[in-house]
């Protein structure tokens, strides 16, 4: 399992968060996005970025827009959808920026397959009994080059402890 432990997540490639203080490190100086508002930044994007010193963009909302629809709806909606978005960012920006997608509630929602070291996203109620393979239905085959975002002073045996602040795929190709 690979990790990183700097700010680099927050400049380039595409991450899930939800460690507050790295939010914060990331929204101090820029704004948050709305998903609707990516989808529609995708039609042109923009020289300057509105988080990260104008190297990244800040996502809110994918958690409530996934909690909406049923599994299968949230599944088509990541892959059909935003997924075409999300690589096109990564395209555009050649990788050098960064897309950031803040959960909140992610440290408790995504949770690693051992079997197949993938990540998933647990479905709320009625579909509590239902996972969504979040990482392989956002990044497609660049799923397996996922890195955990550790706290600089996390302790690096205590890969699922609190310092456990996201995800990042560095670049889709």
């Amino acid at each position: 399992m690979r990790i990183v432990r700097d700010t680099s997540w927050m400049r380039r490639g595409i991450s899930l968060l939800w460690g507050r203080e790295s939010f914060g490190t990331l929204i101090r100086d820029g704004r948050v996005s709305e998903v609707k508002s990516f989808v529609r930044m995708s039609d042109e994007w923009p020289a300057t970025l509105p988080a990260a010193g104008g190297r990244a963009v800040a996502v809110v909302g994918l958690d409530a827009c996934l909690d909406a629809l049923s599994p299968a709806d949230a599944r088509t909606y990541l892959e059909e959808d935003l997924g075409p978005c999300v690589l096109s960012f990564q395209t555009h920006y050649e990788g050098q920026r960064g897309l950031v997608f803040w959960l909140p509630g992610g440290r408790d929602r995504i949770h690693m397959s051992v079997a197949d070291e993938t990540y998933e996203w647990r479905c709320p109620p009625p579909f509590s009994n239902e996972r969504i393979a979040i990482c392989t239905h956002l990044w497609g085959g660049a799923a397996a080059d996922v890195r955990r975002i550790l706290a600089p002073d996390a302790p690096e045996n205590d890969l699922d402890g609190p310092g456990w602040h996201g995800l990042q795929q560095t670049w889709i190709s």
